[in-house]
């Protein structure tokens, strides 16, 4: 029989929860510091994180992403953290922000 590894070699999965969370934080701030500047009303993204638990990349429809508001949500969603998580593919995630 072989033995369990020990929880110090558990594998660490990305935390989906954990990333959904800190994007909807980042679009709270976003909502309020992206207020008033030219563009649409709500902009949807895919943020991309690395292992490390940083964005590496945020990705908008072009059209969004040359406007005020769309460089101001891609800016404040950039700054997202998640756990490290093991592996070395990119983990996507979607969001929209609403800009009242």
């Amino acid at each position: 029989a072989t033995a369990a590894a020990p929880p110090t070699a558990a594998a660490r999965p990305f935390d989906h929860a954990a990333a959904h969370a800190a994007l909807q934080s980042k679009g709270a701030n976003a909502r309020v510091h992206c207020k008033g500047k030219a563009g649409p009303k709500a902009v949807s993204a895919r943020v991309f994180f690395n292992p490390a638990g940083a964005v590496q990349r945020t990705s908008l429809a072009p059209q969004v992403a040359m406007t005020q508001a769309g460089m101001c949500v891609q800016m404040m969603l950039g700054s997202a953290r998640v756990p490290a998580f093991d592996g070395t593919e990119l983990q996507e995630v979607s969001t929209t922000v609403a800009i009242e």
